[in-house]
């Protein structure tokens, strides 16, 4: 059943997550601001929204916004601008939302909901509207703030205990196990409100409230370890992180309540280093700033808690091409009729989608074959009957919007 919460417990857990105080930002972090107006700005009456806080997006662009107050999410349209209504609303007791905070949707579109409140993790189904009952939820044994998925449907949950805990893709039922716990005085977790998963790496990022600092742990941490990265200190201008999330080149986006700023921070960012960038100033209407979304062409959108409003900025870095795909494999015995080559999306996608990839094999200087696939294509089978006898090498290199990047390379052997 769905516990109820007065409006007092409500305004209290929201400020005691928050923190309402406003402090400055280290000069240094200002060295390279950008104080630009929003190219889309989602406010008014129409838009329903109170206070939101979580901020996500599915492989359509559409945005997912959770309002704490109003234990709903509203699903807006990839251009939605202005006093608009939600293309959809998951509202009512039946959706068991109760404080719904951070939010991720996996590849098939099933939405992921932690709720502050219910201490619990709730699964819609793609789709989802109105007073619908969720498709799956499980209790986490803490104030569930923050929520990520990893490419393997494991579901991150950052509670108010301090700890990280990984739970399995199946997880369900009042109090399941978690696979694995992040916890203890070496992590130097405190009150994490923001996580997220680096994709290539699967580094877990966290942003921590109460410790103004960003922690990264490898993708096995478990128990009282320390991060491998932490970027903490004065000249990280960082000011009650809350949310936290990355771009196709890896670098760190944080959202600052206590100063009203975005910082982002170079992907190899540790220790006490100004961000590389930050997006602050009045014309940004940045108000309590908390979920954070970085889409296709580095195009950032943030959800104001004070503002009510989801605002979309222009990309605070320019695109550039892919790097080079990752894991290149070849497959199968020298003598074998057919040669698989796979391999993994680049570390960095330059910031803007991965439109296909280019094949050449060649022996020496000689082009024995070429293939062109789709972005979402990471195989192609290699026929014997077309490949030359002797030591062939392949390259595979990856496309966007900005043209096509280096190629990896790997070298075989093929007995005719």
């Amino acid at each position: 059943m769905l516990r109820t919460v007065t409006p007092t417990t409500r305004a209290v857990g929201l400020v005691a997550a928050s923190g309402l105080i406003v402090t400055g930002l280290a000069g240094a972090a200002l060295a390279n601001n950008v104080n630009t107006t929003p190219i889309r700005d989602v406010k008014g009456t129409n838009t329903a929204l109170s206070q939101p806080i979580g901020l996500t997006r599915d492989a359509s662009g559409k945005s997912y916004v959770s309002d704490f107050t109003n234990d709903s999410v509203s699903v807006f349209g990839k251009t939605a601008n202005g006093d608009v209504g939600p293309q959809r609303t998951i509202k009512g007791p039946n959706t068991l939302l109760d404080g719904p905070e951070s939010m991720a949707v996996d590849d098939n579109g099933f939405l992921y909901v932690a709720n502050v409140v219910a201490q619990k993790v709730t699964e819609y189904a793609p789709g989802a509207s109105g007073n619908v009952a969720p498709a799956n939820s499980f209790g986490t044994g803490g104030g569930a703030f923050a929520l990520a998925l990893d490419d393997s449907g494991r579901i991150y949950v950052g509670d108010a205990a301090n700890a990280i805990k990984v739970f399995g893709a199946n997880a369900t039922g009042g109090a399941p196990a978690p696979l694995r716990t992040i916890s203890g005085a070496n992590t130097q977790l405190s009150n994490v409100l923001g996580l997220v998963v680096d994709d290539h790496s699967g580094r877990v990022w966290a942003a921590n409230g109460a410790g103004n600092s960003v922690l990264a742990f490898s993708p096995t941490a478990t128990g009282d370890e320390a991060p491998t990265r932490v970027i903490k200190g004065d000249q990280t201008g960082l000011s009650q992180p809350r949310g936290i999330a990355l771009d196709g080149a890896g670098r760190i986006y944080v959202t600052n309540s206590g100063s009203n700023v975005v910082s982002v921070f170079a992907p190899n960012a540790s220790g006490n280093v100004a961000p590389i960038r930050t997006l602050s100033g009045v014309a940004t209407t940045l108000s309590q700033p908390w979920g954070v979304s970085v889409a296709s062409g580095n195009v950032l959108s943030v959800v104001n808690v004070s503002g009510a409003a989801l605002a979309t900025y222009g990309p605070l870095f320019p695109a550039t091409k892919p790097g080079k795909p990752t894991d290149l494999q070849v497959a199968g015995a020298r003598g074998a009729t057919n040669r698989p080559a796979t391999w993994d999306d680049p570390a960095s996608d330059g910031g803007a989608d991965i439109t296909g990839y280019h094949l050449v094999v060649k022996k020496g200087t000689h082009t024995v074959l070429t293939r062109n696939v789709g972005g979402a294509t990471h195989k192609v089978v290699l026929k014997r009957s077309q490949l030359a006898d002797g030591i062939n090498k392949v390259f595979v290199s990856a496309k966007n919007a900005k043209g096509t990047g280096p190629a990896a390379t790997r070298t075989f052997v093929v007995n005719k």
